[in-house]
């Protein structure tokens, strides 16, 4: 129960929706625009459209926030 508790509510209504489906469907969840599969949906369905996965938009958001800051920090102690 203490995962369950972790889950924002975009996963709780994932993982509710997912539970109610036959164990061999795969669920594409709509966010916005644009529909994603998670956990081992995205790995069987990336194998059925012979792709790799892609990392979450957030995820490489982040890493790209995290590349930004590096080099703002980088050049204020060079200026400084």
């Amino acid at each position: 129960m203490a995962a369950e508790a972790q889950l924002t509510p975009l996963m709780t209504q994932y993982r509710r929706i997912k539970g109610e489906l036959p164990k061999d469907a795969l669920l594409l969840f709509r966010l916005g625009d644009f529909y994603e599969m998670f956990f081992e949906d995205a790995q069987t369905g990336a194998q059925i459209l012979n792709s790799a996965p892609q990392p979450p938009v957030f995820a490489r958001s982040v890493a790209e926030s995290e590349d930004c800051r590096a080099v703002t920090e980088r050049r204020r102690a060079m200026s400084a």
